[in-house]
């Protein structure tokens, strides 16, 4: 019976192979590391949004491995914007549910020379219920940020991943 495991788990992973499959945090030619020797090179500058720009900030410095020896080649400049949207509407005009909107707009810019060398906007919408109590709707709300901003670092790391992949590649 192991040895049909054996056979099953390598006709499952043989597809990997042929199709050209190479991990993310290794280099073309195997030897690794140049990935996240870019990611560590990038410092965070301070977010202006009150607590959830500080949890991008600490959240973007965890997944880039933040490793305060590396020589910072890069700075990351994030602008957010809000947005709040009323999606469930009672028939009396009172509002249940709402739709919360962050747009992070980001650079990713050189520190010798200041040019930029990356940028993009991303986008996580999250929603939340509306209570009869004032501090529930508003501890709901606040949820919803830091969830979103949580999503919002893990999204620019990807994007900022896929950039360096891609121009290390063409080196």
């Amino acid at each position: 019976m192991l040895s049909l495991r054996k056979y099953f788990l390598l006709l499952l992973i043989a597809p990997l192979f042929a199709c050209g499959f190479t991990p993310v945090y290794r280099s073309i030619d195997g030897s690794g590391g140049e990935l996240i020797t870019d990611l560590q090179s990038i410092s965070v500058d301070e977010i202006a949004f009150g607590r959830a720009g500080q949890i991008l900030k600490t959240d973007l410095e965890r997944l880039f491995g933040d490793n305060q020896y590396a020589h910072k080649k890069y700075r990351l400049h994030i602008d957010l914007e809000k947005r709040k949207e009323g999606i469930a509407i009672e028939k009396n005009r009172e509002v249940t549910r709402y739709n919360i909107i962050i747009t992070a707009k980001y650079e990713l810019i050189k520190n010798d020379g200041g040019k930029v060398v990356n940028k993009g906007n991303s986008q996580i919408t999250g929603s939340y219920d509306a209570f009869e109590s004032d501090y529930a709707t508003y501890a709901a709300e606040e949820d919803t940020i830091i969830r979103i901003v949580r999503e919002l670092a893990k999204d620019i790391r990807f994007r900022l991943a896929s950039s360096f992949l891609d121009s290390n590649k063409k080196k």
